[in-house]
């Protein structure tokens, strides 16, 4: 009884392969989801003319959004102590809940410690809220990531299927060579 060849590579390969793969798109997907996560995150919703705490690291930032409203109109910010800095900003427009909310500030606190922030504004109650910073190279970042993971992946799985098909193609071809009786081509 003779024994029978093994055609190496192994249909093992096939398998590390699809977990690459499958590996590449999770990776993507987590990049995108990580990009995103401070505009999913939770906001910290206040009115105007109420006072809000906010505990900051050093270097920290938030966003200060305003419900519905897209130019911010007339809102006034001001931050104690010393070291909450407040920048105006514009553009980036979050939906969380069936609510809108537009960016009107961005806060950056220059050191650790416990700020507090009041809104006031000329036109009325406006819904405010603030949640974590949703930054343009971040956003970027993660949606070449979510492209260039699952392509990589891709290529990767493609290359090693298409590597182990030809040599274990040319192993069988081979084998059935030396099986061949002599005479027999």
């Amino acid at each position: 009884m003779t024994e029978q060849p093994t055609i190496r590579p192994r249909r093992l390969w096939y398998g590390i392969a699809i977990a690459v793969l499958v590996l590449g798109v999770a990776a993507g997907i987590g990049a995108f989801l990580f990009a995103l996560r401070p505009a999913l995150g939770d906001l910290q919703r206040f009115d105007t003319g109420q006072r809000v705490r906010l505990s900051l690291a050093a270097g920290q930032r938030r966003t200060l959004y305003v419900s519905g409203d897209t130019a911010g109109g007339d809102l006034h910010c001001t931050a104690s102590p010393a070291g909450l800095a407040l920048s105006e900003t514009s553009g980036l427009t979050v939906t969380q809940g069936g609510e809108s909310w537009s960016a009107r500030y961005q806060l950056r606190a220059d050191r650790a410690g416990s700020y507090r922030l009041t809104c006031t504004s000329s036109s009325g109650r406006k819904a405010l809220a603030i949640g974590a910073m949703l930054s343009g190279p971040r956003l970027v970042g993660g949606i070449v990531a979510a492209i260039a993971c699952p392509c990589g992946g891709l290529l990767f799985a493609g290359i090693v299927c298409l590597v182990v098909a030809l040599r274990r193609h040319g192993r069988r071809r081979a084998l059935r060579e030396t099986a061949a009786p002599p005479g027999a081509a």
